[in-house]
């Protein structure tokens, strides 16, 4: 069960199964909320503190990289440490 101390990290993939993982696989530990694309999460982070992003790169409308560098023009996000994901199998 999620409490307040517990870090906050804001999942963002258009893949309900991949949100479903990451869920599953860090709930016990973080604090996690899911955005089924990149303008949700932009949306999300005016509204919420987050301590970590985990971002899907290949994402329709707007990649990952795009919001990322969205992230990173705002100085109320621009601090908050983004990992980017990817389901590509090839190099």
């Amino acid at each position: 069960m999620p409490s307040a101390h517990m870090p906050a990290i804001l999942a963002v993939d258009d893949e309900p199964a991949n949100l479903l993982l990451l869920q599953r696989l860090l709930q016990r530990t973080y604090q996690v909320t899911c955005a089924p694309n990149g303008q949700t999460a932009l949306d999300m982070l005016t509204h919420m503190p987050f301590d970590l992003v985990l971002l899907d790169i290949m994402m329709p409308d707007l990649s990952g990289y795009e919001v990322l560098e969205r992230i990173r023009a705002d100085s109320a996000t621009a601090d908050i440490p983004v990992i980017l994901i990817s389901a590509l199998t090839e190099a």
